[in-house]
């Protein structure tokens, strides 16, 4: 069997990174919330929901920089043909690779 991809889906990435920056928000939002929230004398106390916010920039910046490197990627995966066979998999670009 022979497939050819001509693009890769453009909601696959998004959809990766999307899953991506929640869980480390909620990681790094946790952590927060460990450290600074249950401290009831803390001085930064009033601020932990600002603060769990605030972590929502590092997660972003990961996962732009995690779609940039996708999206790169998947450049090299488009316009090659996939050939199924009895030993596996063989992958063959349009110039004949």
């Amino acid at each position: 069997m022979v497939y050819r991809i001509t693009q890769v889906s453009e909601s696959t990435a998004r959809k990766t990174v999307c899953i991506s920056f929640f869980s480390k928000w909620c990681i790094y939002a946790l952590i927060c919330y460990v450290v600074f929230g249950l401290n009831e004398a803390s001085a930064l106390e009033p601020y932990v929901d600002w603060i769990m916010f605030g972590m929502a920039l590092p997660a972003g910046l990961v996962a732009a920089l995690q779609y940039r490197k996708i999206r790169q990627n998947t450049q090299t995966y488009e316009n090659i043909f996939y050939t199924l066979t009895k030993g596996g998999l063989m992958m063959e670009t349009g110039e004949g690779k």
